[in-house]
């Protein structure tokens, strides 16, 4: 059977709003080419086997020319493979989607186009701007930032007609009848695994990039532009602000009209900047904003007053980086997204196998011999188990036969069922959970082994010594420090890249304060705020000579949202940035 190409939109950044059609075909894909402002959660969703192609632009540089990117498309899918190429936006919208379909055609390939979110449309939206409203504006243009100014020789011939259309797309809808009442409402690693730093929410580290698309050799005509229609949405034009500044105001905008810049449309780090039409490029550069941008002029901007609400969330704009040895985010990652942050998982150590002494292995064989139940309480340590028993000389699975295994997490009995062992999650980690009601009874009497971490003490011990249990800590595994993860907390911390930084466990944060010195340790961190899960996480850093900010019940989302939000509230703190406001005021009013 013959492969097929498919043409995904990945839309404006945010991994919530691509469609459910593209997720599926992520999830199985064989093969997959995506471009520099695709958001990192969309490539975990791909399969271990799916092979990942970068073609995008990073520092101005294209990592594959389009020729070669519509070769590489028909030859992966004549080889049998599912090809998804995962473009931001929407594959049509200044995408080259187009292009890379009829090169299918072409060569006889099977393809099809799965549409997705325009940041056209979304980024607009996220800012509180409607770019179509009932009585402000009944048509908008979305236009091509690098298009090039029509010259006077260009002007006095039209173009063909088959090119008209190319580079703009014009959208209308019926203004109200007049006798109608109006109804305006303006509301690397250098040892240890390989580490990957993984967002929730999208990009880890934004690239200045500005898209993949090249308008070519088409001109603007801006008093035609200007004249279209009520709305003018640009996108891909953040290098040529000055230049569309004044090609507004050749093509007949007045000077006071609105406009909005908006950077990372749909994400935690989305930045508006408002202004005029005469003034936007300054208020622009006095922020620093940069790509990906999209601006938006009209009066539709005004509405922005009312309908902001995306930036108005109580976390917007914090970045949270989760510095952990391991775990994943998933509910933490949602609540605070849905709060307006960005969460970052951070690996900075991982757990190393301990290596026994002879001794040691005497004692381990004889507790396992007599062992009838075994709590494994973290996944992270199941291989290095297995590999220590390895190195032994030992088999896991012959020792482990007819024991009953308790996982605190559905991971750990997923590792265990890797090695062909059956595993009950209990879900549980702190004291007072449902542990010892539910597995009480059956441990009283019993011998426990509980696989644990050097740097870790399984609470729910004295649960389970409490309900009779005989206990024995095998500890397993030791934190090792994984560089690439802690040089990329410093990088995003000296960078202004993280607000908050959360460390998982009393020894992530020896790990990293062994890695770093307490120098630098201290100089790293000082300014952030600092999120901890308990009182032992807690006078790790203050050894360090740092200060803790909030003090959060491990494992619970809601509570860490709760505490952050009223902590901000403190700080005063306010996401977006408002120049040069839109209301009144003739040209040059700030």
């Amino acid at each position: 059977m013959g492969g097929k190409v498919y043409l995904v939109g990945a839309g404006p950044g945010d991994p919530r709003l691509l469609t459910l059609r593209g997720k599926e075909l992520i999830e199985r894909a064989d093969a997959l080419l995506y471009d520099a402002l695709i958001g990192t959660q969309l490539l975990h969703w791909a399969g271990e086997e799916c092979e990942k192609i970068f073609v995008g632009k990073r520092a101005g540089a294209q990592a594959m020319a389009q020729e070669e990117i519509n070769a590489t498309l028909v030859r992966l899918a004549r080889a049998g493979k599912r090809v998804v190429r995962l473009k931001g936006g929407d594959p049509y919208v200044f995408g080259r989607g187009g292009e890379e379909a009829q090169a299918c055609r072409a060569a006889g390939v099977d393809f099809e186009v799965v549409p997705g979110v325009s940041s056209a449309i979304a980024a607009p939206a996220s800012a509180g701007i409607p770019v179509l409203f009932r009585d402000v504006a009944g048509s908008v243009l979305i236009l091509h930032g690098r298009l090039r100014e029509r010259v006077a020789a260009e002007a006095a011939e039209p173009p063909p007609a088959e090119e008209a259309p190319r580079g703009r797309i014009v959208v209308r809808h019926h203004r109200r009848r007049a006798d109608e009442p109006a109804e305006l409402r303006v509301p690397a690693r250098s040892s240890g695994p390989e580490v990957e730093i993984a967002a929730a929410g999208g990009v880890v580290e934004p690239e200045a990039a500005d898209g993949d698309y090249d308008a070519g050799s088409l001109s603007v005509d801006w008093s035609a532009v200007c004249a279209a229609a009520d709305t003018l949405v640009i996108l891909m034009g953040m290098g040529r602000l000055e230049q569309i500044r004044d090609g507004l105001l050749k093509g007949g905008r007045p000077a006071d009209q609105p406009v909005a810049v908006v950077q990372w449309g749909s994400m935690p780090m989305q930045r508006t900047v408002v202004s005029t039409v005469a003034r936007f490029p300054e208020a622009v550069a006095a922020v620093g904003l940069g790509s990906p941008g999209t601006i938006i002029v009209g009066e539709v901007v005004r509405l922005r007053e009312t309908l902001n609400t995306f930036e108005n969330l109580p976390l917007f704009g914090w970045r949270i980086g989760f510095a952990q040895g391991e775990g994943r985010l998933e509910g933490v990652a949602e609540a605070l997204v849905e709060a307006g942050a960005q969460p970052l998982l951070i690996p900075c150590a991982w757990p190393a196998p301990i290596v026994q002494t002879d001794e040691e292995q005497e004692t381990l064989l004889e507790e396992l011999a007599a062992a009838t139940h075994v709590v494994v309480t973290s996944p992270t340590l199941v291989e290095p188990f297995f590999r220590g028993l390895e190195r032994c000389g030992l088999e896991g699975r012959r020792l482990l036969a007819g024991k009953r295994i308790l996982t605190v997490t559905t991971e750990g009995a997923e590792a265990m069922r890797v090695h062909g062992l059956d595993a009950e999650c209990v879900g549980v980690r702190m004291r007072g959970s449902t542990f010892e009601r539910q597995f009480g009874r059956a441990v009283r009497g019993s011998r426990v082994v509980v696989l644990e971490r050097e740097d870790d003490w399984f609470e729910s011990v004295d649960d389970l010594e409490e309900a009779g249990a005989q206990i024995f800590s095998l500890v397993v595994a030791d934190l090792a420090p994984l560089d690439a993860g802690i040089e990329k907390l410093v990088e995003l911390r000296t960078r202004g890249g993280l607000d908050v930084v959360h460390f998982g466990s009393p020894g992530v944060v020896e790990v990293v304060r062994r890695h770093l010195g307490d120098d630098l340790f201290a100089t790293t961190f000082r300014d952030a705020i600092i999120v901890v899960p308990d009182e032992a996480t807690a006078d790790m850093v203050e050894k360090g000579g740092l200060c803790v900010s909030v003090r959060n019940a491990a494992g619970d989302p809601e509570k860490l949202v709760r505490q952050l939000i009223h902590f901000r509230a403190r700080l005063g703190a306010h996401g977006t940035i408002e120049t040069y406001p839109p209301a009144t005021g003739g040209e040059g009013a700030e």
